[in-house]
């Protein structure tokens, strides 16, 4: 008999491990900035808010501390704010701006959201004093 054919292929294909490693390097390439800002404990700088210009109609709602609503010095209750809002016009550049003491109990403020949600209103904002 040969001794050729009864040899055993002592060789490894390289080419498949070539492939594997080349695509987990790229799948980490692209993985990692997704990775990295958010368990590095990133501490976002804070800015001057920019003072944009009010090209659409904005309707403003302060809620006070103890809770109470307010539509430009009027007080309101859930009903009046749901009838208000369902009365205004239905444009997606309309926005409400909520103007909620720091006070306020978050139960409150989302009662308050899912009335606006209700009734349609498409932008909700929050107004916050500059640091």
């Amino acid at each position: 008999m040969d001794s050729k054919e009864h040899s055993s292929l002592a060789d490894i294909n390289m080419t498949p491990l070539v492939d594997i490693m080349l695509v987990l390097l790229i799948v980490f390439i692209i993985a990692a900035p997704l990775i990295v800002p958010q368990t590095m404990g990133i501490n976002l700088p804070k800015t001057q808010p920019v003072q944009a210009e009010p090209t659409v109609e904005k309707h403003l709602l302060q809620i006070r501390a103890d809770g109470t609503l307010e539509r430009e010095l009027t007080p309101m209750n859930n009903d009046e704010l749901s009838q208000w809002l369902s009365g205004l016009p239905e444009d997606a550049e309309n926005s409400l701006i909520i103007n909620a003491d720091e006070a306020v109990n978050y139960g409150r403020i989302a009662e308050v959201m899912a009335i606006a949600q209700n009734a349609g209103v498409a932008r909700l904002a929050f107004r916050t004093l500059p640091q």
